[in-house]
């Protein structure tokens, strides 16, 4: 039994609520309940692995030219919701129940992991909250380079997570044998 899709705790999403935000709380709330194994779906973080790395390949495609501006307000803000998202599950399901797991060298990893991912993270919100459309029009080089720096952060973090966490999974067997990821 998968937790319903779109709904929060004790009933529907409210049609403005994040249906992210809904799902990860229904999500937690089964995991919790009736185990992190169970209802932990590895692929949809892998899944939003593939999503992050994509929307980073656009976003770099935009801002590879200094010189020439372009609008990036719509790609920004849904490559920022779909970080948010995949870092709300990451802390309120996936590494928690890292925690408990009995493999030592797992617990540690993570734990490691997930304190590492927290400047990351307010890096990153800080990084959203100073450019404004009107500043990065105005300041589009400066903006070009922190967002290659802030992209090259996030993506070599998440590809430290996938080489150091995976196989320690596999190891638990948690997970299958971990899939390689693609040269680039």
């Amino acid at each position: 039994r998968r937790p319903p899709r779109g709904r929060a705790a004790g009933g529907a999403c409210p049609a403005f609520a994040n249906r992210a935000h809904c799902f990860l709380t229904r999500l937690s709330e089964y995991a919790l309940r009736d185990g992190w194994k169970r209802y932990m779906d590895l692929d949809e973080l892998r899944r939003q692995h593939d999503e992050i790395e994509a929307l980073t390949v656009r976003f770099r495609q935009a801002i590879a030219d200094d010189g020439n501006p372009q609008r990036l307000g719509t790609l920004r803000w849904q490559f920022a919701r779909l970080l948010m998202a995949h870092l709300a599950l990451e802390d309120r399901i996936f590494y928690p129940n890292m925690q408990r797991q009995a493999h030592a060298r797992l617990r540690d990893t993570a734990a490691r992991l997930e304190i590492e991912m927290a400047p990351i993270a307010n890096d990153f919100s800080a990084y959203m909250s100073r450019w404004s459309d009107d500043r990065i029009e105005r300041e589009w080089a400066d903006f070009c380079r922190e967002s290659r720096e802030i992209l090259n952060v996030i993506l070599k973090r998440m590809h430290k997570e996938e080489r150091l966490l995976m196989p320690l999974l596999a190891d638990a067997g948690l997970v299958e044998a971990p899939r390689m990821r693609r040269a680039g």
